[in-house]
């Protein structure tokens, strides 16, 4: 676990006695939003992706039927 910061005053408290409560919420706070920064470049390379190979999943459907089956190994 991490030890409690020397120097910090409770910014969300006015009490000190949640300082370290406050520095874990105040690291989970940047984790979140460096989560964030990394989840929207994903979907920005996810939709490149998708415009490179011609994928347009929203016009697709694939229920359970043969009809969506690629036929891998064609007529052997």
């Amino acid at each position: 676990m991490s030890r409690m910061p020397d120097d910090i005053e409770s910014k969300y408290n006015k009490d000190n006695k949640f300082i370290w409560v406050d520095s874990q919420l105040e690291k989970f706070m940047l984790k979140v939003k460096e989560l964030e920064g990394e989840i929207k470049q994903l979907k920005e390379e996810n939709k490149n992706l998708k415009r490179y190979f011609n994928i347009d999943y929203d016009d697709k459907d694939f229920s359970d039927s043969d009809d969506n089956q690629i036929d891998l190994f064609g007529n052997i």
